[in-house]
């Protein structure tokens, strides 16, 4: 049931199919969904920020509790549009939650859980996934603490916003996108010092990560450079395939940034930088197989026994000035934690 006009406000009293809830096919539509009722908004601190279930201005006012049997599809048709949760949306039974669903529609599209105070787990399919074709899906919990659905069945989305714990955004093989589609990013902004993962350990594609010197990283396809994903800060730590090769690189530090890299013997690999004289660490990542190093001074330190990489090269390649590729480089090699002879 499509829906539109100013201070609109529409009822499904005794409704008994499932129901469809269409935005404007205009420039952006932005739905405010709480436990309640789902709503539209005229902007998206409008979504997040506006408390009221029963004041405009509103596009739409969706009463969940009217209808609270069956499932819910909400399609954001034309434009750049906002799906912003501030609670779970109370949708009848389990089997009524699998069946709902969000489809994004054209333009570039956000889901945002920033208002929530929880653990989320993202499962990121095909971004534009059709009939049979995995999709994505939300659950609330960490893992292995038997995490449940939060809202699953959800397409043609390019930005998630976590909520205000810890959040594991999963990259399922499935995942990929249209060049429009990618990269995705990632909203990490909201949960504070709280922990935030990326985990390809499902996912067979060989990656590049850039690091920024502020944390933020942009991920890419190595064999074919595709950005595949970018977060909006540093995050907690980054998972691969142990069957891939990684490639973690630190080519964008300047000369007068001297990064500590600490290859451990469990598979982990540190990057930290000094930042006004405080020691912070900007991302952990497995299974890191070559370290492309920093433009200026680099430590490597290898830590316990059978820490080790494949291999190191220097940053950057090709028209670029002399400091980025590599002129200036030099690497200091630590050992005083390794174990081995």
């Amino acid at each position: 049931a499509p829906l539109s006009g100013d201070e609109s406000r529409a009822r499904f009293a005794g409704v008994l199919a499932d129901v469809e809830l269409n935005g404007q096919d205009g420039p952006h539509d932005y739905f405010r969904i709480s436990a309640e009722s789902i709503r539209g908004k005229q902007s998206p601190e409008d979504a997040r920020n506006d408390t009221r279930e029963d004041v405009g201005p509103v596009s739409h006012f969706f009463p969940l509790e009217e209808v609270s049997s069956q499932s819910v599809a909400l399609n954001g048709l034309g434009g750049d549009d906002w799906f912003v949760f501030v609670a779970q949306p109370q949708i009848g039974s389990a089997e009524k939650l699998s069946g709902s669903e969000i489809d994004g529609g054209a333009g570039s599209n956000h889901i945002d859980l920033t208002q929530i105070q929880d653990d989320f787990i993202f499962e990121i399919g095909k971004i534009d996934a059709g009939d049979g074709e995995t999709e994505t899906t939300i659950q609330r919990g960490k893992p292995g603490n038997n995490p449940t659905i939060f809202f699953p069945n959800i397409t043609n989305v390019q930005t998630f916003a976590g909520g205000q714990k810890a959040n594991v955004y999963k990259f399922l093989q499935a995942f990929e996108g249209s060049p429009n589609d990618l990269p995705v990013t990632i909203d990490n902004t909201a949960n504070g010092e709280h922990n935030n993962e990326l985990d390809f350990s499902q996912n067979s594609t060989h990656l590049k990560l850039d690091v920024a010197s502020d944390g933020r990283l942009l991920i890419r396809n190595s064999s074919d450079d595709t950005s595949l994903v970018r977060t909006q800060r540093r995050v907690n730590r980054v998972i691969t395939n142990a069957n891939t090769a990684t490639v973690l690189n630190l080519g964008g530090f300047t000369t007068d940034q001297t990064p500590i890299t600490e290859i451990r013997g469990d598979g982990e690999t540190t990057v930290k930088l000094d930042v006004n004289g405080n020691l912070v660490t900007l991302v952990n990542v497995s299974n890191v197989s070559t370290l492309v190093l920093g433009q200026g001074a680099n430590i490597v330190r290898f830590i316990g026994n059978d820490a080790r990489v494949n291999a190191l090269a220097l940053p950057g390649s090709g028209d670029r000035s002399n400091e980025a590729n590599g002129e200036s480089t030099s690497i200091e090699f630590d050992y005083s934690q390794f174990n081995a002879a």
